[in-house]
């Protein structure tokens, strides 16, 4: 146990200042200085009092919350001690959910982070990339587009997959390079509409198309033109399929002297065969590569060829003939020699030239027609391609026929609302600059917690309270209005209920709605006067003072105009003691008669106190504080009570009188 000793020193200079003993000469004061001191001294009780007060309740407060900061350490200990093993298994996608953005900004967010992405991905600046994004969610609106389905988002997506495959690169001005990605993306759309996939599926074949077989994007989109055209046949191949097998050797065929929709019309014909779309590329490729040997082919190679009854040097011009149409020839001559043999010939014939591919080519052989059918769907693009038709296309005329189905028109809506979104978003979003802002001041608030952990404990604390209060007395005002609502007229009592006895004047009996100025009246003023535009007239009301809000009450702070909105809740919540104090001019005739007493006295407290915490500062103080105070109000202030006018003067904060 601690023992501690506290007496005010040099209390009078009159006096002998000794600790724990200090006099007040109160005779030492004239006549006329009297009350003066007085009064003094009973602003330094009330003072003394109101401190020792915050002090109690602020310690109180800190001590309080030190118990609950440290339950919830220990909490948080346990939690994290329960979590250890799952928290190594967390992802890094896991571990950003934990600061999740507003559902209001997330495809805001999305998009630009997207965005972000292409930048990196085609070293474009952000003005660029940001322009690139607006246009991708207008892109994603147009009906060709919007017919499969693709948003916004994806188009990006597919802009940077474009980028990172050289889409573009080989342009001299870079400044057309954002354009270049975008057409890309467009093109990918409207394919992913006509062949029903995902755009990405479709961009990963064109790429690949563009930078392997190195189309331009006309030549690419004729390509997925042919393609679909040849997914048009009776019972054929779907356009992704065939399109798929010219990811994989396209290129090939593209060396051996085939035209990209040359190659299309092959790859077709071997999966009309009945070869597998995971074979069909590679006998695509195994064909390109013994057609254009020449006389490089081996020894058994040239055996096979002779056989067949052709020269492999001679197929190899034919397929490489400036006339781009004699390729078609040579590959039908060669299936339609291996189809001439005896069927027990054919499967060794074709395995000496395609290898693993034998049996692929052998099926080929058998359906001559349906490969020459395939060649004629794509001989002339003034059938199909668009850079011959334009939007009359294939391609095109297939997605725009999605584009008016009901899904197609739902898919083009969602697109504009999704526009509309982001743009909203981004309207009310703060910008950089305001974030930057927030930011630092958040950074000086952090700084400020942790270097003043207990300031920062209290004001969390006051806040809390404050916030309480203020929802009490919101919930009493809206009881309030709704009771006032409820009896249909404002400040009264509940109306009384119509008499339905008669018949003849029930119905002007019948209670009506109050007009539009009694409604208004049930509304508070400060809530009446706040108009869009201008300022609230909450931020034009006097401040008043902590002691006359809580002696003088709400009644006397509003304006005796307004308090029929809030009258009835001020009395609800306050009550005024009544005013028994004399007059403020009797008690100045009895003061001018009165004769100044002069008093000695002497204050002499003497302090022990014994505190379970040495430790603790702030409970000595609040101990020390609570005995000194019960002293000086023992001593000192009945001395007081004599003065009638300091006595009026303290009054007057509770009856309103100056």
């Amino acid at each position: 146990m601690a023992e501690s000793k506290y007496a005010p020193i040099n209390a009078d200079e009159c006096s002998t200042a000794a600790p724990g003993n200090s006099s007040l000469n109160m005779a030492a004061a004239s006549t006329g200085t009297g009350p003066i001191a007085r009064e003094q001294i009973s602003r330094l009780s009330q003072a003394l009092i109101t401190a020792s007060i915050k002090i109690g309740s602020l310690t109180a407060a800190i001590d309080s919350l030190r118990v609950v900061l440290s339950n919830l350490r220990s909490i948080s200990l346990n939690t994290a001690s329960k979590g250890e093993a799952t928290s190594e298994s967390t992802t890094p996608g896991e571990a950003s959910e934990r600061a999740k953005a507003p559902e209001s900004l997330k495809p805001s967010i999305d998009l630009y982070s997207a965005a972000a992405e292409l930048g990196s991905a085609a070293q474009l600046p952000p003005k660029q990339t940001n322009e690139m994004a607006l246009s991708s969610l207008i892109m994603a609106s147009k009906p060709l587009v919007a017919a499969g389905g693709t948003s916004g988002l994806e188009l990006l997506k597919v802009a940077t997959l474009a980028a990172d495959a050289g889409v573009g690169n080989e342009l001299t001005n870079a400044s057309d390079k954002p354009f270049e990605l975008l057409n890309f993306a467009g093109d990918a759309a409207v394919v992913a509409s006509a062949f029903k996939v995902p755009a990405m599926e479709v961009a990963e074949m064109m790429a690949v198309w563009r930078t392997s077989m190195k189309l331009t994007r006309d030549q690419a989109f004729d390509l997925a033109d042919a393609t679909n055209q040849l997914g048009k046949m009776p019972g054929g191949a779907k356009p992704a399929d065939i399109g798929a097998v010219l990811k994989e050797s396209g290129d090939a065929a593209i060396a051996a002297g085939l035209q990209p929709e040359q190659a299309a019309a092959l790859s077709a014909a071997l999966l009309n065969s009945g070869t597998e779309k995971g074979d069909a590329g590679a006998a695509l490729k195994s064909i390109s590569i013994a057609l254009g040997k020449g006389g490089n082919a081996s020894a058994t190679e040239r055996g096979a060829w002779k056989q067949l009854g052709l020269d492999p040097a001679a197929v190899t011009v034919a397929m490489h003939d400036p006339d781009k149409q004699n390729a078609q020839g040579a590959v039908l001559a060669v299936l339609a020699a291996l189809n001439a043999k005896p069927a027990e010939q054919r499967a060794t014939l074709a395995q000496a030239l395609f290898a693993d591919s034998g049996n692929a080519v052998h099926l080929l052989s058998q359906n001559l027609g349906d490969v020459n059918e395939a060649f004629s769907q794509v001989k002339d693009k003034d059938q199909y391609a668009t850079s011959k038709l334009g939007d009359q296309s294939s391609v095109r005329q297939s997605a725009l026929a999605l584009s008016n189905t009901p899904q197609g028109q739902w898919n083009a809506q969602n697109a504009r609302s999704e526009r509309l979104a982001i743009a909203s978003a981004n309207a009310v979003a703060p910008s950089p600059q305001a974030l930057s802002v927030a930011g630092a001041s958040l950074d000086r608030m952090s700084e400020f917690a942790e270097q003043h952990p207990t300031t920062s404990a209290v004001i969390i604390t006051v806040g809390t309270a404050l916030k309480k209060i203020f929802d009490v007395l919101l919930d009493t005002a809206v009881d309030e209005g709704k009771d006032r609502l409820r009896k249909r007229i404002p400040g009264g009592a509940s109306a009384t209920p119509p008499d339905l006895s008669s018949t003849a004047d029930s119905a002007a009996q019948l209670p009506t709605d109050p007009p539009v100025t009694e409604i208004a009246s049930l509304v508070p003023a400060t809530v009446r006067e706040v108009e869009i535009g201008e300022p609230s007239s909450l931020l034009n009301t006097p401040r008043l003072g902590p002691s006359s809000v809580a002696m003088g009450g709400i009644s006397q702070v509003v304006p005796a105009s307004d308090r029929g909105a809030g009258a009835a809740m001020s009395e609800r919540l306050v009550v005024v003691a009544p005013d028994t104090l004399s007059a403020p001019g009797q008690v100045s005739k009895e003061l001018a008669s009165a004769q100044a007493a002069n008093q000695h006295v002497t204050f002499a407290p003497s302090v022990q106190v014994y505190c379970s915490d040495p430790g603790s500062s702030e409970n000595i103080g609040l101990l020390v504080t609570q005995h000194l105070q019960s002293q000086f109000d023992n001593q000192f202030t009945p001395l007081m009570s004599s003065n009638p006018l300091a006595t009026r003067r303290d009054a007057a904060l509770t009856d309103g009188v100056a």
